[in-house]
């Protein structure tokens, strides 16, 4: 009884470890999302901007897909505004 009263604690401190690095893992992720959603909510106002013309002008070549060119013109619109 005594080794399994030994075995069981052993693992509640490595539960509480791991409990402790999630609890920190956690907080960096919140504070990492707090900090990227103004940068979205940002870079989904300029995409709100752009409209068939503004695709038209992006100087991409012809092996470059749409998808691709839209993330290429993207970026240089958030640099132009950041």
């Amino acid at each position: 009884m005594n080794l399994e009263n030994e075995a069981a604690q052993v693992e509640a401190e490595k539960c509480g470890v791991i409990a402790k690095d999630v609890t920190e893992l956690q907080a960096r992720c919140e504070k990492d999302l707090a900090a990227a959603e103004p940068l979205v909510a940002q870079a989904e106002a300029a995409l709100d901007t752009l409209n068939k013309k503004d695709l038209g002008e992006c100087p991409v070549n012809a092996s470059c897909d749409p998808l691709s060119a839209l993330n290429i013109y993207t970026m240089a619109q958030l640099r132009l505004t950041i």
